[in-house]
């Protein structure tokens, strides 16, 4: 038999002479479908998600199970419709406490028409998913057995400004709830439902991690479903916090380009969750009424909203959204807003690397607990020494980062030393993450890199010069003098990478071939170097 989904807080609702989605006893959720695209490009999202064998496992867990279409009575009582079977996501489920977030900043789908693209703008400029990259679709919170939950209106809550979002975080996880904005949430069950290895906190995380590499589809205006059941803590038990990913009438291909925009969203969700597990103490001095009161929207949407920040793990994203502007100037002819990467800015003085912990694993290190720190975390020795040079190259390259270095987390900086007898050399290499600046402390060095145009830019630095290799860069050195050279670096990455190009194409003792290549690579006379023996490289 079929019925109204009782915790549905989002979307159309099923009633008399409205046409909504139903439930039945098999734990079966029947979506109507819209007669226009949307209702066959869901269907055909579904259709390719569910078939696609490059899914993890683990991740189509996050996504409803699909049972086809089929045709059922309407709620509307127009008769028999088609519909969407997908998983009751709420079955079994007695008094769950539930958010409906719909991800990203920009709402439209790439292939939507001006028209529909204004409206969306107008919706994304008087909620928060610009100033926060997502935005509440449906929220129910559960109070108690007398007092039920509390369910804000839709319109309501899709309208509140990014402080007041941030309470409803706090509010979603506290054992009181109350209507009244200005209440002080006091997280209780913040630990159990956002934290711990198998909480809200770790799903997202694991979501995150396959969005930053799947290029496969594009998720325009999906959701993220956040679910618990607070009885269930209040009694010690098992919170069964879950996250899904719901709504996909607007899901597009990815044409081998990650989903910035969903990415986007998700990183700032879980920013935010991040702190409310790392500062327990504001949940109860957050947002005051008169601070929520200043920030409410009107009716003629937010004023003065220029830029928009949504943060990734050490990037940020600076949007471009003057309201004087033209909306036409905000996308790119596939519908992409324009971005500008660059290091995230630090949001406390210090972050030293944990070592120790690993049971979340995130785009970076997590930092240590702030009563632990100490000065030896900000202190290295090991560029005190050089490395072993007696190799083929007669050089050492040692890189320390923020795994070896606790300080660096967070700084967007690590630290090398290289080391270079008397033609030594290191091979051509580059750091997809980073630029590097070298110091050459002693000797007589050539150092030089490739552009994009294969152009060689090189000169010959003594002790006190600086060279610069830009970002991702073939880059080389070696040593032009007659004894031994050491150089010290500064990369602008905690983590920059190394891609060796002669280590993949040629075997570590091939003489011949690494002088042909840096016969080709390296330019300079014997004049310029003022030298008569460089042997090495030229015979």
């Amino acid at each position: 038999m079929l019925k109204v989904p009782v915790h549905q807080v989002a979307g159309h609702k099923a009633g008399t002479g409205k046409l909504g989605p139903l439930i039945d006893d098999s734990r079966h959720f029947y979506k109507p479908l819209q007669s226009d695209e949307r209702g066959s490009n869901e269907v055909s999202f579904y259709a390719s998600f569910s078939s696609n064998t490059r899914i993890p496992g683990h991740i189509r867990r996050f996504f409803p199970n699909f049972y086809g279409t089929q045709l059922v009575e309407a709620s509307d009582g127009s008769g028999l419709q088609p519909h969407l079977v997908l998983q009751d996501l709420t079955s079994g489920k007695v008094n769950p406490s539930i958010m409906d977030i719909k991800i990203g900043s920009r709402t439209w789908a790439p292939q939507a028409t001006e028209d529909n693209i204004r409206k969306c703008l107008k919706k994304d400029r008087e909620s928060s998913s610009l100033p926060l990259g997502f935005r509440f679709s449906g929220l129910q919170i559960y109070e108690s057995r007398e007092s039920g939950f509390w369910k804000p209106e839709k319109r309501s809550i899709r309208c509140l400004s990014a402080d007041e979002v941030k309470l409803i975080l706090r509010k979603f996880v506290s054992s009181h709830t109350s209507s009244e904005l200005d209440s002080k949430p006091d997280c209780a069950f913040a630990s159990v439902v956002y934290g711990g290895s198998t909480g809200i906190l770790a799903q997202l995380l694991e979501l995150k991690a396959w969005f930053e590499d799947q290029t496969v589809y594009h998720f325009c205006s999906s959701s993220v479903l956040i679910m618990y059941e607070k009885e269930l803590v209040s009694n010690g038990k098992n919170s069964r916090a879950e996250i899904k990913l719901v709504d996909f009438a607007h899901a597009v291909g990815g044409n081998g380009v990650i989903d910035h925009n969903f990415l986007g969203g998700l990183c700032s969700l879980i920013k935010l969750i991040s702190e409310i597990l790392t500062t327990p103490d504001e949940c109860t001095t957050e947002a005051s009424s008169e601070d929520i009161q200043k920030n409410r929207i009107s009716e003629n949407g937010r004023k003065g909203v220029d830029y928009t920040r949504l943060s990734y793990p050490h990037r940020n994203f600076l949007l471009k959204a003057n309201p004087g502007e033209k909306w036409s100037t905000w996308y790119l002819a596939q519908g992409q807003p324009t971005f500008q990467i660059r290091d995230v800015d630090n949001l406390q003085d210090i972050c030293p690397t944990n070592t120790k912990d690993q049971r979340i694993f995130i785009n970076g290190f997590l930092c240590k607990n702030p009563a632990n720190i100490t000065a030896s975390d900000f202190k290295s020795s090991l560029l005190n020494q050089g490395g072993d040079t007696g190799n083929f190259y007669r050089s050492s390259m040692n890189i320390i980062t923020a795994a070896e270095f606790p300080g660096l987390n967070t700084l967007g900086l690590s630290a090398s030393r290289t080391d270079l007898e008397d033609d030594g050399l290191v091979t051509p290499h580059a750091h997809p993450r980073a630029s590097e600046m070298m110091f050459v402390s002693t000797g007589v060095v050539v150092a030089g890199f490739v552009d994009s145009n294969n152009q060689v830019f090189q000169k010959v630095l003594n002790a006190g010069d600086v060279f610069v290799f830009p970002r991702g860069l073939l880059h080389f050195c070696f040593n032009a003098g007659f004894e031994h050279a050491t150089v010290f670096s500064v990369l602008n990455s905690q983590n920059p990478g190394l891609v060796s190009i002669s280590g993949a194409l040629f075997a570590p003792n091939d003489s011949k071939a690494m002088k042909m290549l840096m016969k080709k690579l390296i330019s300079l006379s014997t004049l310029d170097l003022g030298r008569s023996d460089m042997n090495l490289f030229w015979n």
